[in-house]
């Protein structure tokens, strides 16, 4: 039998899977909403011997993470990115996310997180015929709802 000693040297930081995580909503935001199921956050340490990567947001009151846990086959760990109140809007908010390994001393990178809730309005009507062709999508629309809600019951 052989054995070899091995010193890690904790030289690599976390890497994220992206550098920018953008979430471009079209409605509300509803509170204890999960945005990372849209988009995942995830990093990676190559040091063998950290085991947890903490991540951590710049205090804002509009958003929290939470560890979500790691992929024992491939290292890579996740967060939590979820609401604390609905969000309305129009609303932007850039901030960063910061991913920390455990080793000593603790080596760490960061990315930027991109919310964006988009204030769509129903556009305005220019003419006599759109008015009449919108009434004939919304009457079908109708009439869709009607069945189905038919069948249902």
């Amino acid at each position: 039998n052989v054995r070899q000693q091995v010193l890690d040297v904790n030289n690599h930081s976390p890497v994220f899977n992206k550098k920018i995580y953008e979430y471009k909503l079209a409605m509300a935001i509803p509170e204890d909403f999960e945005l990372s199921q849209l988009l995942p956050i995830n990093a990676t340490d190559i040091d063998f011997s950290n085991s947890m990567i903490n991540f951590t947001i710049d205090f804002n009151q509009d958003f929290r993470l939470d560890y979500k846990g790691v992929n024992t086959g491939n290292g890579v760990y996740t967060t939590k990115l979820t609401s604390l109140k609905t969000i309305k809007p129009p609303y932007t908010k850039n901030f960063s996310i910061t991913a920390s390994d455990n080793g000593n001393p603790s080596i760490n990178s960061t990315a930027t997180v991109i919310i964006s809730v988009l204030n769509h309005t129903q556009p305005a009507l220019a003419d006599q015929d759109n008015n009449a062709g919108n009434r004939n999508y919304l009457n079908i629309l109708l009439l869709l709802v009607i069945v189905f809600v038919s069948l249902k019951y």
